[in-house]
């Protein structure tokens, strides 16, 4: 809203303001790592050593993903203290981030092109192609389980939305990390805050077309939610059977 429609909700709360960014952090990240660590724990589950088939045990997935939320809980706590309520120069308030230059050059260089760009993108490429050629290798074992091949088939897919997704979002910030402290006329900002504005959607589309993703991707997943909202499944439907009827001759009446 803030950013299309120019309406700043946060702009009545210090509080609203600073748990906002905070809690957009916290929660894109923490999704992002799990569909990362989801990418690893498929190559690992697709892989033919058993070292690395033990490593993808719930109690490790357990453990990982605390470690993994507990860290992002105390990564993101620079954006809550270093954003607050500015007063902007046509008098509205506004929820923005403090001019501090450290942590201006902390989120141009790394927080925005790395963390939330680049570093989730050779991840899921880096992992996506082991678990596609481990899928490749397993394809004729008979002892391959149906379910896992398609839960594989519907994390790789959505792997590729992700990637698709991202890309763009990081190639803008890596060049916005570059041109940072190069001076910009008016025009060419509105420019870079529309495409920065364009990029921002890009990067959620992933993350919303997942259950559409999921569903193209996985037969066993479409007749689950079929079965969840009460559809008949035509494949699963019998036809009913039609019976020949033999009407009596009747002898004609001389």
């Amino acid at each position: 809203m803030s950013a299309g429609l120019h309406v700043d909700v946060a702009a009545n709360s210090l509080g609203w303001c600073k748990a906002r960014f905070y809690l957009l952090q916290l929660c894109a990240l923490t999704s992002v790592s799990c569909i990362c660590y989801a990418t690893i724990d498929q190559y690992f589950i697709s892989s033919q050593s058993e070292t690395l088939r033990r490593l993808s045990k719930i109690s490790n997935v357990r453990r990982v993903l605390c470690i993994l939320i507990l860290f992002w809980i105390l990564y993101s706590i620079p954006l809550a203290l270093f954003s607050s309520l500015t007063q902007l120069s046509d008098g509205s308030i506004a929820c923005v981030f403090i001019n501090n230059l450290g942590f201006i050059r902390f989120a141009s260089y790394f927080n925005l092109p790395l963390i939330w760009g680049m570093v989730p993108i050779t991840i899921l490429i880096t992992f996506g192609i082991l678990t596609y050629r481990n899928v490749s290798l397993l394809r004729n074992a008979r002892n391959r389980d149906a379910a896992q091949r398609h839960l594989t088939s519907m994390i790789l897919l959505h792997i590729i939305f992700i990637v698709f997704g991202t890309l763009p979002y990081a190639f803008y910030y890596t060049y916005s990390a570059i041109t940072l402290f190069t001076a910009k006329t008016t025009g060419r900002q509105e420019l870079e805050a529309c495409i920065s504005n364009i990029v921002a959607v890009i990067l959620y589309c992933p993350n919303s077309c997942a259950f559409l993703v999921y569903y193209v991707a996985s037969a066993t997943y479409q007749k689950q939610v079929k079965k969840f909202l009460h559809i008949p499944d035509r494949a699963t439907q019998i036809a009913p059977e039609h019976t020949a009827t033999i009407e009596p001759k009747t002898r004609a009446m001389t």
